[in-house]
């Protein structure tokens, strides 16, 4: 839910249907491997892609078979969660990832 707030952050799949300890999001807008990079510099470590197109150069095959979405295949990030991660921590994790996506979108322009 505190994703969905983040302007421009589309989550991919049906959490409801899915893994509780991992979530794929599309983020408008932003590389994903600049995200990642942003975040790894807060000590927030996120994957791009889906686990299961990890090897492929630019996009998840998974993604967009979900969503028939390019863009959104190209743009997604993998947030894995185990159950020690606490609710603090996810709370960190959305208030850097919205600050993040905010100041890569305004160096854009």
């Amino acid at each position: 839910e505190a994703l969905l707030k983040i302007d421009g952050i589309d989550l991919n799949g049906v959490p409801e249907e899915s893994s509780p300890f991992i979530l794929n999001c599309s983020v408008s807008e932003v590389r994903p491997e600049t995200l990642l990079q942003a975040l790894a510099e807060r000590e927030i470590y996120i994957s791009t892609v889906s686990a299961c197109s990890a090897h492929e150069a630019t996009e998840s095959s998974v993604v967009l078979a979900l969503t028939g979405n390019l863009t959104r295949a190209r743009t997604s990030i993998r947030i894995s969660l185990s159950s020690l991660t606490t609710q603090q921590e996810v709370k960190g994790l959305c208030e850097a990832l919205g600050s993040v996506i905010k100041s890569l979108r305004f160096k854009r322009k």
